[in-house]
């Protein structure tokens, strides 16, 4: 049976250069204060070991590793948006529906059906509503067909995924795309870049598009009862 060949690590790079393991990371950091004679020996130990460098190696230098904590204060945005003091239009527009879904916590199918009844069930009845997920939105979709409610006749619904769900819904559903992974590169590319921003600076928009589906109408007569 073959021996199982053993993984290059950075020790063994520093071993064979004969230097030590923060000089290894240094020239693999491509950092300056390396004279090239010491780059040209680490450099040729890498080539002979093929090593590949880890992003311990990387670290070891003091470089930043580029691992990025993302934190949702959900407490804050709940207590936020219940002030109406959000920081977005997304906030500044945000319906009873969305609240109540973020006080339980969930934004998930069940919280809708709960959402949209209570919403439905009030004496004067939204002839909109904007759900702040695509389980929500089909959720009032249920709810709204349970009450006899013609979409978008009676009530228009828009959502805000834009997930593939809700082209095929009956009706398709106008939903906001949001520019998740554009967004997500640039936020990462802002802490990457290590710049401090003072607040003074204009906010970075992501520009999202209104997809226009079947699920939105002209605002409908009240009925006369």
């Amino acid at each position: 049976m073959a021996r199982r060949r053993q993984s290059v690590t950075i020790k063994h790079v520093a071993a064979d250069a004969g230097v030590s393991l923060q000089t290894v990371s240094r020239v693999i950091n491509n950092e300056p204060n390396v004279c090239p004679e010491m780059k040209k020996r680490v450099q040729d130990s890498i080539d002979k070991l093929v090593y590949v460098p880890s992003i311990e190696a990387q670290r070891m230098s003091g470089s930043r590793s580029y691992l990025i904590l993302a934190i949702n204060d959900r407490e804050r945005a709940i207590a936020d948006w219940q002030a109406r003091l959000g920081t977005d239009w997304v906030d500044q527009m945000l319906l009873g529906g969305m609240l109540a879904s973020g006080e339980r916590g969930d934004l998930g199918f069940d919280s809708g059906l709960a959402a949209a009844r209570a919403l439905l069930d009030l004496p004067d009845p939204p002839t909109a509503i904007i759900a702040s997920s695509d389980q929500i939105a089909v959720a009032t979709l249920e709810v709204a067909r349970a009450d006899g409610l013609s979409v978008p006749d009676n009530l228009s619904l828009i959502s805000f995924d834009n997930t593939p769900i809700v082209r095929f819904t009956e009706p398709p559903m106008t939903a906001l795309d949001q520019p998740i992974a554009a967004t997500t590169a640039k936020a990462a590319e802002l802490l990457i870049d290590g710049k401090s921003r003072t607040g003074d600076e204009e906010p970075i928009v992501m520009e999202g598009c209104l997809m226009v589906r079947g699920s939105t109408g002209r605002v409908p007569l009240r009925a006369v009862g």
